[in-house]
């Protein structure tokens, strides 16, 4: 399983334990705790997204730096 869905797992575990609490400050910090799961799985997407993106971005580069001096 890939790191973010492991950490929406881990969120959804959090939500449902925040359920079953009777406690206002479990509760509060099952919350929290799966609030800060979405945002460590939503970092991890972010930076799976760049890697993705970073050949292409070589190769524009590449391709601008090709296409600026054929014009020159």
């Amino acid at each position: 399983m890939r790191p973010a869905a492991e950490y929406m797992q881990q969120s959804a575990k959090c939500l449902s334990l925040s359920q079953e609490t009777n406690d206002s400050d479990g509760n509060l910090l099952y919350l929290l705790m799966a609030q800060a799961w979405i945002a460590l799985a939503r970092q991890v997407e972010r930076k799976d997204l760049q890697q993705k993106e970073r050949p292409y971005r070589s190769l524009e580069a590449e391709l601008s730096e090709m296409l600026r001096k054929r014009v020159a």
